[in-house]
């Protein structure tokens, strides 16, 4: 098993919004998947995870097309799986984060693109987690 650990934009370190964010995780994706043979990673078993705000960052590489103009667009960010933890999936109005992203949560959030042929997932919440707002 190999495990990749990648940063990302933030506004505290950074001020940069949170798409920044997504373009930075599935920037991440295509740099694994082009370099795939030097790391020794089969492509086919690429699996994104991540926790909270990294849960969002996982399932955008698969549901949310936001991309960094320069980006090669042929090579897929889609993985094979999600392993979320107690992930940001609902970012519309009451949703987390709704006061950053506004009326552009239609192509954010991972709750309103989810669609047939997404990577198989699984999700992970504690008790206390509220799934979403609807």
């Amino acid at each position: 098993m190999i495990a990749i650990l990648a940063d990302y934009r933030v506004f505290s370190r950074n001020k940069t919004s949170p798409f920044e964010a997504v373009k930075d995780a599935r920037s991440a994706m295509r740099y694994i998947r082009i370099h795939s043979e030097e790391l020794q990673i089969d492509t086919s078993e690429i699996v994104a995870s991540g926790a909270s705000a990294g849960g969002h960052l996982a399932a955008a590489c698969d549901l949310i097309a936001i991309d960094e103009a320069r980006e090669d667009k042929s090579v897929s960010t889609k993985p094979a799986a999600l392993v979320l933890f107690n992930p940001v999936v609902d970012n519309g109005p009451g949703g987390y984060g709704y006061e950053r992203i506004g009326d552009k949560y239609h192509v954010f959030s991972p709750f309103y693109n989810i669609k047939v042929g997404a990577a198989p997932t699984i999700v992970f919440f504690g008790k206390k987690r509220q799934i979403c707002t609807r």
